[in-house]
């Protein structure tokens, strides 16, 4: 594990807001946070999870460094997995394969996860609308340093997946009320 570095930390928070102020291609956003976090914070991957209201669970939005077969290990549900997240707080898990915590404990294991930092991706007004999962190969306890600057960049994801939903909404409302004009034209 590499020590934590702030000037490259700083530098590597400056090219997420750059990209944020860019795009708002939501799966481009992700995956180029999640790239920035884990050669920062010198991580085995991590993996961007939406909440879901409709079936109380955890949706795949982006990850790296992680498998497929894990990433489809089942639902991530909120009222097993990240409850502690879910309120706001940080939830590190050092071991875990035997974290009670973990819904998938087993799964992390063949993975090759040793510990696990959960973020909670905080939107306008403290509500969660996700979670930034972090994982290592090695055990590992983070430093607070680290742990701030993830919560951080999670903030500046979840301001960027906020606007990029409301981009979208926009996006469709407005290609609504465009068919609407077209549809009166054709009554002239």
């Amino acid at each position: 594990m590499l020590p934590f570095d702030a000037k490259i930390a700083l530098k590597s928070f400056q090219e997420i807001s750059k990209l944020l102020s860019s795009t708002m291609k939501l799966p481009q956003i992700l995956n180029f946070i999640l790239k920035e976090i884990t050669k920062v914070l010198d991580l085995k991957g991590g993996t961007v999870r939406l909440v879901n209201p409709k079936t109380n669970s955890l949706q795949w939005a982006a990850s790296i460094g992680i498998s497929r077969r894990y990433i489809e290990k089942g639902p991530v549900d909120l009222d097993k997995s990240v409850q502690e997240a879910m309120t706001g707080i940080p939830v590190l898990v050092l071991d875990a394969a035997n974290d009670p915590r973990m819904q998938y404990p087993k799964q992390a294991q063949e993975e090759g996860i040793a510990s696990m930092l959960t973020i909670p991706l905080k939107a306008r007004g403290g509500k969660i609308i996700g979670v930034l999962r972090l994982v290592t190969a090695e055990r590992r306890d983070f430093t607070e340093d680290e742990i701030d600057w993830a919560c951080a960049v999670g903030e500046l994801g979840a301001q960027a997946i906020m606007n990029a939903r409301m981009f979208e909404e926009l996006t469709k409302d407005l290609n609504y009320f465009k068919g609407m004009v077209d549809v009166a034209k054709l009554w002239d």
